[in-house]
């Protein structure tokens, strides 16, 4: 029996998007956190090797202490480990498995798979399908595939990109990988297990229980749907490979379901689903906001939206609210002079269409925040 972990897309050097300044530094420390918990869990799950099925790194060109930190990340990590180019970090004239700031400073135990192979694992034989452009014109892992010998070793192909099971609309498109090809190799008794990257998901591919994507260690963006793991897989000679998806990322991106705003109360509701939210720090949300609001109720939400900007690692606002005048809003305010005479400006204005009165509308809602407080 031969146990190994299987990750891919680790994206060192990652920004993350719609994040605050602060929260993206943290988010660059939790991707390298990320390798370092993967790294504990395959000593504490006795793996004799761990395979990344590409996009180690979000580029090529990185700077010198992204490489340097990533460097120190991989070296701690104390079983065989084995990276393989993917589309991102592509083995070309630029790759940064070339970079000395890199290169100089990883342990004899990282094997980088810039070829197809074969490469000698604990108990088991590497075959690989990296990336040595970012615009392939035919399907590598296919190509590895046709160029399989006999094996003697239990055998894992390691491969990244699209397969065509999952993104059928790509069906076409050169470089996308053929499930049928795969399958056909397993049916033959030519490969073990399929280890592959580029899907941030986690998810098995096809029914032999033998081909998987890892999906990210640490999630990437609102849409992926099992980001955040690592799989442990067990491998024995004439048995389906025991694969156990391990737990590993602790960020999570997530999509809130549209809110309709029209009342005070819709308002308190959003408030309550967004004071509910766990981790707040480590949680980016993407938020969509339709209806219509007076301007209380608009200034309000602005409110709300500003005190959840600065607890929530990031969110992004995607707004359809229109701001409707109302007398009553400012009734209370006292405004005077060329206060007064704005106002009067504005109402005009945001009574109209267009997008003179969309501005309109929001600078009525700035003005009613600052005149209360």
């Amino acid at each position: 029996m031969v146990r190994f972990m299987h990750s891919s897309d680790w994206q060192l050097g990652m920004l993350g998007r719609f994040l605050s300044e602060e929260a993206a530094a943290r988010y660059i420390e939790a991707r390298l956190e990320a390798v370092a918990r993967l790294g504990e869990i395959a000593q504490e799950r006795e793996c004799a090797f761990i395979v990344v099925a590409g996009d180690a790194f979000d580029a090529n060109l990185l700077s010198r202490r992204t490489l340097l930190r990533a460097a120190e990340a991989i070296a701690a990590i104390k079983v065989p480990l084995f990276l393989m180019p993917g589309n991102h970090d592509a083995f070309d004239t630029t790759t940064v498995y070339r970079n000395p700031d890199l290169i100089e400073h990883l342990p004899k135990t990282v094997t980088v798979l810039d070829g197809e192979g074969p490469y000698s694992a604990p108990g088991a034989e590497i075959v690989a399908a990296p990336w040595t452009t970012r615009t392939p014109l035919e399907d590598l892992v296919g190509r590895t595939v046709r160029h399989l010998g006999p094996k003697t070793l239990l055998r894992v192909l390691v491969g990244h990109g699209a397969v065509d099971e999952f993104m059928p609309v790509m069906r076409d498109e050169p470089d996308v990988i053929h499930l049928r090809d795969l399958e056909a190799a397993i049916a033959e008794g030519a490969l073990d297990y399929v280890a592959l990257g580029d899907r941030h998901s986690t998810a098995p591919v096809g029914d032999t229980g033998r081909v998987y994507y890892s999906g990210t260690p640490e999630v990437t963006r609102v849409d992926e749907t099992n980001p955040g793991n690592v799989l442990v897989v067990e491998m024995e000679p004439g048995q389906i490979p025991k694969v156990e998806k391990v737990r590993v990322g602790r960020w999570r991106f997530q999509s809130a379901p549209p809110f309709d705003l029209t009342t005070e109360a819709d308002v308190e509701a959003l408030g309550a689903f967004l004071e509910g939210l766990p981790d707040k720090t480590r949680t980016c949300l993407e938020l969509t906001l339709r209806g219509t609001l007076a301007v209380r109720e608009a200034a309000t939400l602005e409110d709300l939206l500003d005190r959840q900007r600065e607890t929530l690692a990031g969110v992004e606002v995607h707004s359809e609210v229109a701001v409707q005048p109302d007398d009553f809003d400012f009734e209370s305010l006292g405004l005077k002079g060329f206060a007064a005479g704005a106002l009067g400006e504005l109402k005009s204005a945001a009574a109209g269409s267009g997008e003179m009165a969309t501005a309109a509308q929001d600078a009525l809602g700035l003005l009613f925040r600052l005149t209360r407080r």
